[in-house]
């Protein structure tokens, strides 16, 4: 649960700070305002959860016009690698499932594929190339290499269909954004 603290009391300190004109109280109530902020929370998963993204982009537009300083801070997170480790458990513990159909393993795929689509549209080729490694391996040990390709007159054969399509477009989409001149893409098209 991501949680945000926000100091509570910004009113009390303006209202402290306009009282203040008048002689010594006002500096006792700006120590006050400084010594204890009141602080509150916020749960910030319930409170995104019902926005979409480009509601959030517009929100965090929003913020970055009001505080333009925290520019920096969304540019250093957003340069973050992504976990390898996590992403790699996660696949592993979904193929762990030996009687695991494709129809079961797609949605997750389909979730990494889309997160790395959203790093190459953001020019992040290399958290791209990062998780489409890790979904690519995970797909052709576990799904080509297991048999678990579904036949073609199957239900499941349009989500196969669906996806394969899905990790090729993915790809090209990071070759395509790649830089021509950096080693990442002489890593792309060496892989």
């Amino acid at each position: 649960m991501l949680k945000a603290a926000a100091a509570g009391g910004g009113g009390a300190a303006a209202a402290g700070g306009g009282g203040g004109g008048g002689g010594g109280g006002g500096a006792g109530g700006g120590a006050e305002d400084k010594a204890a902020p009141e602080v509150e929370e916020y749960d910030l998963g319930y409170m995104m959860a019902p926005l979409s993204r480009q509601r959030l982009e517009l929100v965090l537009a929003k913020i970055i016009y009001k505080y333009p300083d925290e520019l920096e801070e969304l540019m250093e997170e957003s340069r973050k690698a992504v976990d390898v480790g996590a992403i790699k458990t996660e696949l592993n513990a979904l193929f762990s499932d030996k009687d695991l159909s494709f129809n079961e393993a797609f949605p997750q795929l389909e979730h990494h594929i889309k997160l790395a689509k959203d790093y190459a549209l953001a020019k992040d080729s290399r958290n791209a190339t990062s998780i489409l490694k890790l979904v690519t391996k995970a797909f052709v040990s576990n799904v080509v290499n297991r048999s678990l390709i579904p036949s073609e007159d199957s239900e499941e054969r349009g989500d196969f269909d669906e996806f394969v399509v899905m990790l090729e477009t993915a790809w090209q989409d990071v070759i395509n954004k790649a830089d021509q001149k950096s080693t990442r893409c002489e890593d792309l098209t060496e892989w």
